[in-house]
């Protein structure tokens, strides 16, 4: 059960992670269109 718990954490801190960076990409992304329109 323990086990079980700990490696749903894992899980869940590596999709946190993976989706935070997914979010940078786009953040980055529409910095630089919103400056290539100036």
């Amino acid at each position: 059960m323990v086990d079980c718990i700990a490696a749903n954490e894992k899980i869940v801190d590596y999709l946190f992670s993976k989706a935070l960076k997914n979010l940078r990409i786009k953040l980055i992304a529409g910095y630089v269109k919103i400056n290539e329109k100036r």
